[in-house]
Order: C-alpha cells, then sequence, then structure tokens
C-alpha cells in the first residue's frame, strides 16, 4: 500500500467547505472530499495547554515508530517532511528513511517562496524519485501555515461574496496575540487572515494533487487529510480562558481518506474516530497486520455500505507543562462534559447539549446533575481503563441517562 498523510495543523472544522464551513473558499479540498470517505465525528485524543509543547505519552508515536522501522528494513520506504512551525509534533523521526525539515533559512537554496510551498515541493520530488518505484510507502507532510503568527506570504484575500460576515473583511491581523479574558477587538481581523492562509493551503493542495494525477498515483494511494487541532479565533467574545479549554473548536477535528481507486466515494461516516484509528489503519494497510499497541480502528471497513459502530464515545484530554492530565472530555450523541483533573476546587464540571449546542456555549450542568454525574464517572473509569493497559471492555454509557431531553 502507498499512503500521504498530510496533517495541517490548526485546522479548524469549519475551514473546509465540505463541513459547511465559510471562512474562506476551499475547491480543492471540497473536491478531494467528493471523491473520499468524510468522517464527521473525529475527535482529537490529547492536545497540549495553550503555550505548551508537553503532551501525554503517546501510545500512536511508538507504533508510528515500528511502522516506519518496519517499512524501513522490509522492501517499502518512508519519508518525513515538515516545516519549522511544525517539527515539534512528532516524537522521534530517527525510524524515517528520509527526513527534512524545512526552515525559512531553506527557502532561497529550494527556489520557494513559503514554508508550505517548499513542504509540498519536497514530497513532490521525493514521490518522482521513490514513490513511483516502490510499492509500499508512507509519505507524512506537515503544514504549520494555519499557526499563528500568520504570515502575508501565505494569505490570499478572501473575495467579499465568500466573506461570511461584514466583520470578516476587516484588514487582516497577522499579530495573534491571544490570552486576555476578552478577545482583543481585531478577532475578526484574525478571522480573515486566518481564512486567508487557508484559501492558499487550498490553492497549494489542488496543485498537489494535479501532480500527483500526472504521476498517475493518485488512485494507487490512500490519501488522508487530517489535523492536529483546531486554531481557537477569539469570535466568542469575553469568555475567559476560552483556549484553555476542550471545547469543540479545537477538538473536532477534520479527517478525509481517499481510498484507492476512491473506494467509498461520498460517504459520510457519523461514528466516533479518534487518532488511533488513523494510526491503526496505516500499520494495518502497510504491514498487514493488526497492531496490538493500540485500541483502533481500520478504517478501511467504512468503504463497505453497512459498518458498524466502533465506539459510543469520544475521549480527549489536554496536557499541563509537567504532561500530565489537566482535563478531560467526554463527548456523546447527545452531550458533551468537560471534568478538571487538577485543581478540581477552582474549576466546575461543564456540561452540553448536543447536537443543538454545537459550539459549547450554554452549560447545562446544574439542570442535568444525574447526567453529569454518570458521564464524569464514566470519563474517570476510562482514563483509568487506558492507564491500566486497556484491559477488557471499556467502560460503557447508561442509555437511559443519555437520552434524556433539555
Amino acid at each position: 500500500m502507498k499512503v500521504i498523510l498530510l496533517t495541517l495543523h490548526g485546522a479548524r472544522l469549519d475551514a473546509f467547505g465540505a463541513y459547511g464551513g465559510a471562512l474562506a473558499a476551499t475547491p480543492h479540498f471540497d473536491r478531494f472530499a467528493s471523491q473520499a470517505v468524510v468522517f464527521d465525528q473525529h475527535y482529537a485524543s490529547q492536545l497540549a495547554a495553550t503555550g505548551s509543547e508537553e503532551t501525554l505519552a503517546d501510545p500512536a508515536m511508538l507504533v508510528l515508530d515500528e511502522l516506519t522501522a518496519a517499512l524501513t528494513t522490509s522492501s517499502g520506504t518512508s519519508a518525513y517532511f515538515a516545516d519549522q512551525r511544525t517539527m515539534l509534533s512528532q516524537s522521534s523521526t530517527a525510524s524515517w528513511k528520509t527526513v527534512c525539515l524545512v526552515t525559512e533559512r531553506d527557502l532561497a537554496a529550494l527556489e520557494q517562496p513559503t514554508l508550505s510551498d517548499a513542504v509540498l515541493q519536497q514530497g513532490i520530488d521525493w514521490l518522482q524519485q521513490f514513490g513511483i518505484h516502490y510499492d509500499s510507502w508512507l509519505l507524512n507532510l506537515e503544514l504549520g501555515a494555519l499557526l499563528p503568527p500568520w504570515r502575508e506570504e501565505e494569505f490570499l484575500a478572501v473575495p467579499v461574496e465568500q466573506q461570511e460576515t461584514p466583520e470578516a473583511g476587516h484588514e487582516p491581523c497577522f499579530d495573534f496575540t491571544p490570552g486576555t479574558a476578552s478577545p482583543s477587538p481585531e478577532r475578526f481581523g484574525w478571522r480573515a487572515a486566518y481564512g486567508g492562509v487557508m484559501r492558499y493551503v487550498d490553492d497549494l493542495f489542488g496543485q498537489f494533487t494535479k501532480l500527483l494525477t500526472e504521476l498517475e498515483l493518485i488512485d494507487q494511494c490512500m490519501i488522508i487529510v487530517q489535523s492536529s487541532g483546531g486554531q481557537p479565533l477569539g469570535e466568542y467574545g469575553p469568555v475567559a480562558d476560552r483556549s484553555e479549554g476542550l471545547f469543540e473548536e479545537r477538538c473536532h477535528q477534520p479527517l478525509m481518506i481517499r481510498f484507492p481507486e476512491a473506494a467509498g466515494a461520498g460517504r459520510r461516516v457519523h461514528h466516533y474516530t479518534q487518532p488511533d484509528d488513523v494510526m491503526a489503519t496505516l500499520y494495518q494497510g502497510l504491514l498487514d497486520k493488526a497492531t496490538v499497541d493500540l485500541l483502533g480502528d481500520d478504517l478501511r471497513r467504512y468503504t463497505q455500505s453497512k459498518a458498524a459502530r466502533y465506539r459510543e464515545y469520544a475521549v480527549t484530554v489536554i496536557a499541563g507543562p509537567d504532561a500530565q492530565p489537566v482535563q478531560a472530555s467526554l463527548r456523546t450523541q447527545h452531550w458533551s462534559i468537560m471534568v478538571p483533573l487538577q485543581y478540581a476546587d477552582q474549576a466546575a464540571v461543564q456540561l452540553y447539549r448536543k447536537p443543538e449546542d454545537r459550539w459549547d456555549m450554554n452549560d447545562v450542568a446544574r439542570q442535568h446533575t444525574d447526567v453529569a454525574e454518570h458521564l464524569e464517572l464514566t470519563l474517570r473509569r476510562h482514563l483509568a481503563w487506558q492507564s491500566q493497559g486497556c484491559l477488557g471492555d471499556a467502560p460503557v454509557l447508561r442509555e437511559e441517562v443519555l437520552t434524556v431531553v433539555a
């Protein structure tokens, strides 16, 4: 199998037209989505606290190291290209056959105008040299263009007719300075800058897929487009510490997979998926065996017309500066709960109704204490179950509590 894994750091769900977003026009990603399987309920497993690079120990990274090591010692190969804004995202690059971390100083030698151009061009050059000669490989591309501060050279203005609100037309603010209880009045300028950069990334992606078609690789590859976590833009007004929580804009991530020969094209999957599923799919597809170190689903089965639900809820954990969990969330079809794991006397459990409260704005924990208590207990049991190596079955939810009507 041949796999291209494209990670757009900071990509929000509402930045893609395929997910109903209107921050910018994304015709190339939308066309890709029409040829792919689109996962509507994909949630992060863990996030770092704002301003911190620390994350929890991630078994998926160990599995990725094992996968790339196995590829490079067999008849396959692997390559990892990233720009300087994302190079800390990988725990290790030692097991990759080819590694290139692009910095600003490399642009002149590479004859590329931006880091994003350089990374994608490096990927195309590698495909021309190696991709057409190997039957099994993994190409990992990571772009950080959507992470602030945004760069004017990666900005394309959003046409007036495509602007979501009049405020979105404010002068783009490339200097992003979050951290205050009340977001800056320039927050709409943040949305304009972000939308313009998203438009630029979409244009580059269109060029990339066109070159894949010219290389006759487009139908041979599994192409995965994902995010590492959504970028908050301050659009909620005076909401204290909004960027620190496990809110929808950060946790709910895009995931689109174009399988070889466009198998399952146009399908929308509403079951819960998480990054472990992506890693399990890569491992199974590239090594033709299942990993025993992850509790993940092989997402290739969703190319079939009837695929049963794999998990009934999604759990996300946020790590603090000491790489210890400080907050966790659990999401179901009807509810989303956020539970502080440290300093519980200073923070309260938050509960939100789903799907009507899409962006987690109306906390109803006091109105539904029985639901909050059950979900919190299930969440804590799940975290304990994970810490014990996922022995036995995962904790289950009590259906009669979860279907309470607000």
